[in-house]
């Protein structure tokens, strides 16, 4: 009777243990998940669904106005452009380019709604406006 008593105290203990290493694998895990997470907070692409930069918003910005353009050989001026973004996902970029070397510089304003996803798929923007010349 004695004998039963500790073999079935030693299976509870090796069950005990055994939970025991487990909690603590999962808790180990799961710090390690959320301070990742923490340090790379300042960081972009953290998750594909964060927000898009100014420069992301000028790439898809200037994918829109090239077939608006007739040389297909054009030149943006891509260290001067303005961007503006509203807190709705909308984008309004600023921006010259030029068609060909000889040109002069044209001027455009376009506004895109950002809908989340792949913030360099066209897919995900829309161009709410676009107007050329100012």
């Amino acid at each position: 009777m004695r004998n039963d008593y500790i073999a079935e105290k030693e299976r509870k203990g090796k069950s005990t243990n055994q939970g025991i290493v487990f909690l603590i694998i999962f808790i180990l895990l799961f710090l390690f998940v959320i301070l990742r997470i923490a340090l790379r907070s300042g960081l972009d692409d953290i998750f594909s669904s964060s927000m898009p930069s100014e420069r992301d918003a000028f790439t898809v910005a200037k994918d829109y106005v090239k077939p608006t353009v007739s040389p297909s050989d054009i030149q943006f001026t891509d260290d001067a452009f303005l961007c503006y973004q509203r807190p709705d996902s909308v984008f309004i970029i600023k921006s010259s380019f030029r068609a060909n070397a000889a040109a002069s510089k044209n001027n455009f304003s376009i506004t895109l709604k950002f809908h989340g996803g792949d913030k360099l798929n066209d897919a995900n923007w829309s161009v709410i406006s676009l107007i050329e010349g100012q």
